[in-house]
């Protein structure tokens, strides 16, 4: 419902009345003045030219339909007129997009955590990526304590879909399990190594050179 109202615009003129048939019909009422304002946002958008968060509206509400194996419409009360069609299902079919599930990890912030139901939605950031999850309730309370306090990499299973441009993109990942990551400066692990007592790093004249030796063997001189 939230995408919907983006969608139209004009927030303090549309009202939304009842739900209908099982939720499978949504009502609502546009006052007078605001009606040729939602109208003609709705037709930049079935041009393409819409405004932006108009266009995100619409791909989000296309992207629930799809993954629901749905599509929707919106139609004019007592006539019946189609005023815009929301293809979901139908435009992935009609375009050849693709998605394939595969397990892997993620690595990122916790930024969200909540929700009724079994799955809980969690949110993971990674610079400029944001990852939608979710997890079983046991793993989210648990993540839950890792809200904004570093990075953490979860494991579990992600449908990635392909868009138009042919590149791939994550829609959805089950977390199973995770773990805290150490996001402390190596430097500084380094210098914790150093002060251990009984250990070959405690005598290290060059730690640094030690590592480099365990990552990349021995030199050779020729």
């Amino acid at each position: 419902m939230t995408d919907l109202a983006t969608f139209l615009g004009e927030n303090g003129s549309v009202h939304f009345v009842r739900l209908e048939e099982g939720s499978t019909k949504l009502a609502y009422v546009i006052e007078d003045e605001a009606v040729p304002k939602v109208d003609e946002r709705i037709d930049r958008v079935r041009t393409g030219d819409g405004p932006t968060d108009a266009l995100k509206a619409f791909g989000a509400i296309n992207r629930r339909l799809a993954e629901d194996n749905g599509v929707a419409e919106i139609t004019e009360l007592g006539r019946g007129a189609q005023i815009i069609q929301f293809p979901g299902k139908a435009a992935i079919e009609e375009k050849g997009y693709s998605h394939v599930t595969q397990e892997g990890s993620l690595d990122g912030e916790v930024i969200m955590v909540g929700g009724p139901k079994d799955l809980v939605p969690v949110h993971l950031q990674a610079g400029a990526n944001r990852y939608n999850c979710v997890a079983a309730r046991p793993t989210a309370k648990a993540l839950a304590e890792y809200l904004f306090t570093g990075q953490v990499r979860v494991f579990g299973t992600g449908k990635w879909i392909r868009g138009e441009t042919g590149t791939w993109s994550l829609d959805r990942f089950q977390i199973r399990r995770f773990e805290p990551l150490d996001d402390r400066p190596l430097s500084q692990v380094l210098e914790e190594l150093r002060a251990m007592p009984d250990t070959e790093w405690h005598t290290s004249e060059d730690i640094w050179a030690e590592l480099d030796i365990l990552r990349n063997g021995p030199s050779e001189l020729h």
